[in-house]
């Protein structure tokens, strides 16, 4: 069974409900950053231009992160804002030869992670962004582009997209393993901390793929999506976004017929973050 949902640009105040998800999106070009409510397909617009943002949440201190591709910039927002109009404060400023290109939250220690695809790097930073730490630097990476993280595990996992990589390092830089090398464009990558196993996005071969953490059981899990890009696992489903349609999908993590289709016109649809308390 599939179910479309169109909606609208709507701004109207979100409140976070038990067992009631809602997805932070990054839209394509200017188009900001909106918060979509997937039991009614309402929408509230949350940051307006910022070009192809990467996004990432912590729950715990109500904090929304945020990379600018064309300021080259990271930034932060309180949401839900309490009743006061939202406040974007920049943390990492623009320089030379630096793009944050993804970010990744560990809320437990308060870090954020970044990948920088100017620098060929991942860093990591206080919440504040001081302290700033480069984990992995290294110029013969193609093309970095996600990262997810598995803090239990000590473990950051990350794409180089034109290299066709699925790699691993520790949280300290040390033991860097190739875990797969013949993705197809992998563009964003996200972890199922429960089953274990990583899922990410080929815009290449246009599908959804996931292998366990060492790197076995490769499956095609979703055989076709029109450029597939932004993905997070939540519970037992699996959300991704389609860049040059501007639809959000969401399927049964095993790759179940059943879909969900949430149509975000006029603007293409990039990252997401699916939240529920």
């Amino acid at each position: 069974m599939t179910i479309l949902i169109f909606i609208n640009i709507l701004s109207m105040h979100t409140v976070f409900v038990e067992g009631h998800p809602v997805v932070f999106l990054a839209l394509e070009h200017n188009g900001g950053i909106i918060l979509l409510d997937l039991n009614n397909g309402n929408i509230e617009s949350i940051i307006t231009g910022v070009y192809n943002p990467a996004i990432d949440y912590h729950s715990k201190q109500g904090l929304l992160f945020y990379t600018d591709r064309t300021a080259r910039t990271i930034s932060r927002i309180r949401y839900p804002s309490n009743g006061n109009p939202g406040t974007s404060e920049i943390i990492i400023s623009a320089r030379e030869n630096h793009r944050p290109i993804d970010i990744a939250v560990d809320s437990i220690n308060n870090y954020i992670y970044w990948a920088d695809d100017f620098a060929d790097s991942i860093t990591r930073a206080d919440l504040c962004g001081l302290n700033q730490n480069v984990i992995l630097q290294d110029n013969s990476i193609q093309e970095i582009r996600g990262i997810t993280l598995d803090i239990g595990n000590s473990a950051i996992y990350f794409t180089d997209k034109s290299a066709g990589k699925i790699e691993k390092i520790n949280l300290d830089g040390s033991n860097r393993q190739t875990l797969y090398s013949i993705a197809n464009s992998p563009n964003l990558i996200d972890l199922d901390i429960t089953g274990q196993r990583l899922y990410w996005t080929n815009e290449g071969s246009q599908n959804i793929q996931s292998m366990t953490t060492g790197g076995n059981d490769i499956k095609t899990v979703v055989s076709y999506s029109h450029y597939p890009y932004g993905i997070q696992i939540y519970k037992d489903l699996i959300y991704w976004t389609q860049t040059r349609n501007g639809i959000v999908k969401k399927v049964d993590k095993t790759g179940g017929s059943y879909s969900s289709w949430f149509y975000t016109r006029p603007y293409n649809s990039l990252a997401l973050k699916v939240y529920g308390t």
